[in-house]
């Protein structure tokens, strides 16, 4: 309610895009159901009261119509009720977390009436906005995540881990990636599939940050401290958008479609700039050099093992400098 109210006129997605709603400063709201729901709710009603809703009613596209195919297809992964509350929780007494531990506001603890389950999706969810984890059950974030922590919970749900390819980048290979990126104040970076902005830790103040993504809650979350656009990237144009000095990737791996990604982004490279892209362990640095033709230099910056929570892939960091 109180972000719906704080931003009037504004459609907000809630329950995992089930439904969205719309405040205004009159106080009235209106109510968007999403076509699915709507056709569940129908069949729900229809059982309850037969004589309420005709047949060819109870379905919002009709019975035996097709539904129109969204070209920019996601999937949610729900957050539990459980962890909702945390996070509604930890945004409303977020003035006490960590008050006894230093450094100051940005402080987060997992609680010992959380379960281990629990826990571990907070952990989950906390990495993937870039928090690092500094002692036990203890973790800092280098912004306040209060704002994200209230759309998170009011949304529901995160990018779906295995169909949308969310993967957040942490640990040693983020660090590695941030470093040889080499951005200053005032460039511009482009971050084509952003999620939650894990990849963007530690990035210099000053930084122009332009980043895509096909989910509305990453959209949101990542829109309230960089330049983010629900889009899929594979659709942007370089002449909508400009060049840029840095380029910094994690694409989704399966099906190979990082390589369209790669491809893609190589067109919004700037004359002098520099590419970092985190790629599948298959990834031929002689194929890449091939088919990006001359004037780019193209080089594996390190290979690791692990890289990501809940897959076995390898990964290569790999560099792009493109010629003056």
């Amino acid at each position: 309610k109180e972000y719906m109210m704080s931003n009037p006129g504004e459609w907000v997605s809630i329950d995992n895009d089930s439904l969205k709603v719309k405040g205004f400063i009159n106080g009235n709201v209106h109510i968007l159901i999403e076509e699915e729901t709507c056709d569940n709710l129908n069949l729900v009603l229809s059982h309850l009261m037969p004589g309420c809703i005709p047949l060819d009613r109870r379905y919002t596209t009709g019975h035996n119509s097709a539904r129109t195919v969204k070209t920019n297809e996601y999937r949610s992964q729900l957050i539990s009720f459980s962890a909702v509350n945390s996070l509604i929780s930890y945004a409303t007494d977020h003035l006490n977390a960590g008050k006894h531990l230093s450094p100051g506001p940005h402080t987060f603890i997992l609680r010992d009436n959380q379960s281990v389950s629990e826990k571990k999706e907070l952990v989950n969810i906390w990495e993937s906005l870039g928090a690092v984890r500094r002692y036990r059950e203890v973790y800092d974030f280098d912004f306040s995540p209060v704002e994200a922590f209230k759309l998170l919970a009011l949304h529901g749900s995160i990018p779906d881990r295995y169909t949308h390819q969310f993967y957040a980048t942490v640990g040693e290979l983020q660090k590695r990636a941030i470093d040889e990126c080499m951005v200053a104040s005032g460039m511009r970076l482009l971050e084509p599939n952003i999620g939650l902005g894990a990849l963007l830790k530690g990035l210099p103040e000053g930084v122009d940050v332009t980043g895509f993504d096909i989910h509305p809650a990453a959209v949101a979350i990542t829109g309230l401290r960089w330049n983010v656009t629900l889009n899929d990237f594979l659709l942007v144009k370089p002449e909508n958008t400009g060049l840029f000095e840095r380029i910094l990737m994690n694409p989704p791996f399966s099906d190979s479609r990082w390589i369209a990604h790669f491809q893609h982004a190589m067109r919004f490279l700037k004359p002098g700039g520099r590419l970092i892209a985190i790629l599948p362990g298959s990834a031929k640095e002689h194929l890449l050099t091939r088919e990006a033709g001359p004037g780019y230099d193209i080089n594996i910056l390190g290979c690791y093992d692990n890289a990501f929570e809940g897959t076995a892939e390898s990964i290569k960091l790999f560099s792009v400098d493109a010629h003056e």
